[in-house]
């Protein structure tokens, strides 16, 4: 079987499973941690004892921002054949019965809002054991390099991701290039707790149980749980009953606000607040509503309708408002 088509098989025997899970599991509050399983092909070059082979890889990362990701992983290729294996040649008759055991660490900056699709450049480090000696009798070969790759959304917890690393290995006189390219579904798992909330307390001052608040000019305030830019039901409501009344007022323009609780930084709270503003404005074009009507601006943590720093405070604070323009 080619490298390819290892690649297509293992990527179509992942996908649906994993992509079910991720809609059973989607309405969880999202913890900065992230789990992922993949396959593609690992290219030998230079003075290498393998062909070019199938890799597959399990990794863990961790998001320390909206735009930061460290992640390590494991990958493991099992079908090495001996790029100069011959009868003749007693020292190479082990290469090609070889697996190999690769670890490693990446840094990747990404490029775009969450929930988009974003590009990454990255850096990696690492090394690979091989299960039998190489012809200088050496098992780990480290190796450092560069890449890129970018991120496709699914939904809220899982997303595609296509990568390449151009690797070099550096236990040798020379440096040998090695190339690797994956594709990897990563999937966002367990719940973020803040400020000692459990989830059911978060869901508790969710958008679904807050009040309709409703402006002199007829349009209704919209809420968000904790750390989305998802519409709930109530929201989808309250933004229908702004589009009738904005059908109803056909002169009527609106800037649609984006806002977020204190929780977060405030770089990631304008982002956030940009987020919720932009899922009303789209849900409105939707309606029918024309984009020549509307204009979004977030103001993050930055304009709070109540201060405290409370449940109910944030819930209020967490918000869309639709005022005229």
């Amino acid at each position: 079987m080619s490298i390819l088509a290892r690649v297509c098989a293992f990527v179509l025997m992942f996908m649906l499973p994993v992509s079910a899970f991720a809609e059973q599991s989607k309405d969880y509050e999202l913890s900065p941690w992230t789990t992922g399983i993949g396959a593609g092909a690992m290219f030998f070059e230079g003075d290498e004892e393998f062909n070019s082979t199938f890799i597959t890889d399990l990794k863990f990362g961790y998001d320390v921002n909206e735009n930061v990701t460290v992640e390590t992983g494991l990958g493991w290729m099992p079908f090495l054949d001996a790029k100069s294996w011959t009868e003749n040649d007693p020292e190479t008759w082990h290469l090609d019965d070889s697996q190999g055991f690769r670890g490693s660490l990446d840094g990747m900056y990404h490029f775009g809002e969450r929930g988009s699709i974003r590009p990454h450049v990255a850096v990696t480090g690492g090394a690979t054991y091989f299960s039998n000696n190489l012809r200088d009798q050496e098992h780990w070969v480290p190796f450092a390099g560069l890449g890129g790759g970018v991120t496709f959304p699914i939904d809220d917890r899982l997303s595609a991701r296509a990568d390449y690393r151009a690797l070099y290995t550096f236990d040798r006189d020379e440096f040998n290039h090695l190339a690797m390219v994956s594709v990897l579904y990563r999937l966002a798992f367990g719940d973020k707790s803040s400020s000692g909330a459990t989830m059911a307390q978060e869901e508790s001052y969710g958008a679904v149980d807050m009040p309709v608040e409703q402006s002199e000019e007829g349009l209704q305030t919209i809420y968000f749980a904790f750390d989305k830019a998802l519409l709930t039901g109530s929201a989808k409501a309250a933004l229908d009953s702004n589009a009738r009344f904005l059908q109803e007022n056909p002169d009527m323009s609106i800037v649609i606000e984006g806002h977020c609780d204190e929780r977060g930084t405030t770089e990631y709270n304008l982002a956030l607040g940009e987020r919720r503003a932009r899922a009303a404005y789209d849900y409105l074009r939707s309606l029918g509503i024309a984009s020549s009507r509307m204009s979004t601006v977030s103001y993050g943590e930055e304009q709070p309708v109540d201060p405290r720093s409370n449940e109910a405070a944030w819930a209020k604070n967490r918000r869309v408002v639709c005022v005229e323009r």
